[in-house]
């Protein structure tokens, strides 16, 4: 290798470093939380409990999880991603269910998330995902994009910018956001195989997308 592809190498490490250690740093936080007494946990720790939960995809779990976040919220009015934790739980019963509800209470936590730490990557991402849904496309383009100006290695942050070339009809975009962010998240979660799964379909390339849907 020349001088410069040793150079690229270094970087693409670093990249991949940093965007692991987010998720390292989260695990370590939920093992912690879960060791502490419930009259020692913290609002962040609260949010750390309902985090874990939702990261498990399981519907029978968010009812818990919405209990820790509103727990958390309780202790601490100001924790932004304690309302990002709850916008979520909104946007994934929308997913599900579609229901209007769902949709505007996801977009007032995420507003109020947004509004307490704008320089928050995951809570603009997640306003940004929200409009998206909506079909406010340009202000989802205006949070994906701000969120990734806010963490250019967080590849959960990727990803909703690949959910954003998809609903602008750019799936060879997408396909490039989420190559990314596979490449760099060590442990991607198993939705992230799932926007795969969509980035594939819209470029017709079926038998590859029902190879990752039946793993």
């Amino acid at each position: 290798r020349d001088l410069t592809d040793i150079f690229t190498v270094q970087d693409e490490i670093v990249h991949a470093i940093v965007a692991a250690l987010p998720g390292q740093i989260d695990q370590a936080g939920m093992r912690l939380a879960r060791r502490k007494r419930p009259e020692n946990l913290t609002a962040y720790d609260c949010f750390l409990r309902g985090l874990e939960l939702i990261l498990m995809m399981d519907r029978t779990a968010e009812p818990a999880a919405r209990l820790w976040f509103e727990k958390a919220i309780a202790a601490d009015p100001n924790l932004a991603v304690a309302y990002n934790g709850m916008a979520w739980l909104h946007l994934r019963n929308w997913n599900l269910e579609l229901l209007a509800k769902d949709l505007e209470q996801a977009l007032v936590f995420a507003r109020r998330a947004a509004d307490l730490d704008p320089n928050d990557s995951r809570c603009q991402g997640g306003l940004g995902v929200a409009r998206l849904y909506r079909k406010e496309f340009d202000e989802a383009v205006f949070r994906l994009e701000r969120a990734h100006a806010l963490n250019p290695n967080d590849t959960f942050v990727m990803v909703f910018m690949a959910w954003l070339a998809i609903y602008r009809g750019r799936p060879a975009d997408g396909l490039d956001w989420m190559s990314k962010a596979l490449r760099l998240n060590p442990y991607p979660p198993s939705w992230f195989y799932t926007s795969q799964a969509m980035v594939l379909y819209g470029l017709h390339r079926y038998e590859e997308t029902a190879a990752i849907l039946v793993r």
